[in-house]
């Protein structure tokens, strides 16, 4: 029961990770900030 659910969380993650960060992309005007926001993964 818990690998199923970790496997869907791996699923859903996967999913979203890319829609956050165009997202995170178009409220951030400066590029900068771009950098910043991969050193915290």
């Amino acid at each position: 029961m818990i690998k199923k659910i970790e496997a869907l969380s791996d699923k859903i993650d996967a999913a979203v990770e890319p829609v956050i960060e165009n997202l995170e992309e178009e409220f951030k005007p400066n590029p900068a900030s771009h950098a910043g926001s991969d050193a915290q993964k």
